[in-house]
C-alpha cells in the first residue's frame, strides 16, 4: 500500500465537497496514521499543493516517490523536491506530463536516467492511455509505470497487465476509486460525472447481491492482482485512511467474488477518464 498525498494540503476527489486545505497537524496526523498501519511508502509530487514540504518537515520516514515538475528542467525539478523531502534520494521518480513525455519520449527518457544517477533509485511514466504503455515499452530502460485502474477502469488489467510484466515493468495502480465516485451513493453524484449513474448504479446492485460494501469490492478488484507492485490509496482524514485501512485487512482475509466482472458492461473509457470530467 502507497499512500497518495494529493489530499495533504489539497481539496481531492470529484465527491470531495470541502475546499478548504487541511491544517499542518491534519496532514501530520494522516502521515502519522499511515506509518501506524505499516504504510512505508508515499506518492507525491510538485504539483501537489505544499505535499513534498509536509512530508519532508513531518520528520517521518517513507520511501518516496515524487514526480518531475513540468515548469522547471528536469535536475532543477529533482534539487528542489530532495530540498523541499528533506531526504538524500528519492526512491522513485515519474515523468509526470504525459503530453511531454509523447512528444519527446527520447528526451525525456534521457533526462531519467541522468537523474537515476543522481539519488535517484528508479525511473517511471504515470500512464493514462494504452497508446501510452505502447510508447513506454519502446523504452527499456524504464522500469516502473503508473496506471489507473478500478471496477469502472479495467483497461490495464487481465492481459495487458500480464503483457506489462512479460516485459518486466511493475506497475503501480492509482485511482482505484476514481476520486471518490465509486464510494459514493449513485443518486448523490455531483452533476459532472452524472454521466456515470446508470453503470454506478447497476454495479452498486450486483455487489450488493454478492454482500461486498463497495470500499472493500474496490480494493478486492485491485488487490487480487498478484503481479501488482502497489496500491496507491488516498484520504481526506485519518478515520478515512483507517476505514480504508481495516477493509484492506478484510480483503486480504476473505476471497470476494469478482468472476462476474468478466461479463459485466463497462462504460466507454472517455467517461472514467477525470482529465475530460
Amino acid at each position: 500500500m502507497i499512500l497518495g498525498t494529493a489530499q495533504l494540503s489539497l481539496p481531492y476527489g470529484v465527491t470531495n465537497n470541502s475546499r478548504e486545505e487541511k491544517s499542518i497537524e491534519e496532514a501530520y496526523s494522516i502521515l502519522r496514521c499511515a506509518k501506524k498501519h505499516q504504510i512505508e511508502v508515499v506518492d507525491t509530487a510538485p504539483a501537489y499543493g505544499n505535499s513534498e514540504e509536509l512530508i519532508g518537515s513531518s520528520a517521518i520516514h517513507f520511501n518516496i516517490h515524487s514526480k518531475l515538475d513540468k515548469n522547471v528542467n528536469p535536475d532543477e525539478s529533482l534539487k528542489n523536491s530532495l530540498k523541499r523531502l528533506r531526504v538524500e534520494e528519492i526512491d522513485l521518480l515519474y515523468a509526470h506530463d504525459i503530453d511531454a513525455f509523447r512528444a519527446s519520449p527520447k528526451l525525456i527518457t534521457q533526462s531519467l536516467l541522468e537523474l537515476r544517477d543522481k539519488r535517484v533509485r528508479n525511473i517511471g511514466v504515470s500512464l493514462y492511455d494504452l497508446d501510452d504503455l505502447e510508447l513506454v515499452l519502446k523504452f527499456p530502460e524504464i522500469s516502473h509505470i503508473q496506471v489507473p485502474m478500478n471496477l469502472l477502469d479495467q483497461r490495464f488489467a487481465g492481459d495487458t497487465l500480464r503483457r506489462i510484466q512479460e516485459h518486466g515493468l511493475k506497475c503501480i495502480v492509482r485511482s482505484a476509486f476514481l476520486q471518490g465516485s465509486l464510494l459514493a451513493e449513485p443518486e448523490e453524484l455531483p452533476k459532472k460525472i452524472h454521466h456515470l449513474y446508470p453503470f454506478l448504479r447497476s454495479l452498486r446492485n450486483e455487489l450488493n447481491l454478492r454482500n461486498i460494501p463497495p470500499l472493500e469490492g474496490c480494493l478486492a478488484f485491485v488487490g487480487y492482482h498478484n503481479d501488482l507492485t502497489g496500491l496507491i490509496i488516498g484520504a481526506q482524514n485519518v478515520d478515512e485512511l483507517s476505514m480504508v485501512m481495516k477493509a484492506w485487512d478484510l480483503v486480504q482475509s476473505l476471497r470476494f467474488d469478482l468472476e462476474w466482472l468478466r461479463e459485466w458492461p463497462l462504460p466507454p473509457t472517455a467517461a472514467v477518464d477525470p482529465r475530460q470530467w
